[in-house]
């Protein structure tokens, strides 16, 4: 079940890149997960959990992921905790999005509405169909 909260919510981590950048662990960089998110929304690569290699900067260390990867990293590695879903952008959604709906429970908050949460849903829709005839 996705739980999405409009609004001001006093335990949210609202500054996702800090708290990631303070947080995160070697092998949240290097599981199967997280090279896929870090390929699809950052185009980059996962050389190794302190370098990942992108296409415009380069080498670089995780701290330089964007702030939307760094946010699924930290729903997938945190789950407990309720993250500021603001920074992820449309390229995190649906595929990426989609993961947590089918395989976990998850709260995010959102400061605005989320105009891609209709596609959201649909395909999280048509991938449990899919796996439930399986």
């Amino acid at each position: 079940m996705l739980n999405i909260y409009f609004g001001d919510m006093p335990e949210a981590v609202y500054n996702t890149s800090v708290y990631f950048n303070y947080t995160y662990e070697d092998e949240w960089l290097t599981s199967d997960f997280a090279k896929e998110v870090i390929k699809k929304i950052d185009k980059s690569d996962v050389k190794g959990p302190h370098a990942v290699e992108s296409p415009v900067l380069g080498v670089i260390s995780p701290e330089k992921l964007s702030g939307g990867t760094k946010t699924l990293l930290l729903m997938a590695n945190d789950p407990e905790k309720v993250f500021n879903a603001s920074t992820c952008g449309d390229n995190c959604a649906p595929s990426s999005l989609t993961y947590f709906v089918i395989k976990r429970m998850m709260s995010m908050e959102a400061g605005f509405p989320i105009m891609y949460g209709c596609s959201l849903m649909s395909s999280a829709i048509s991938d449990r169909s899919q796996n439930s005839t399986n």
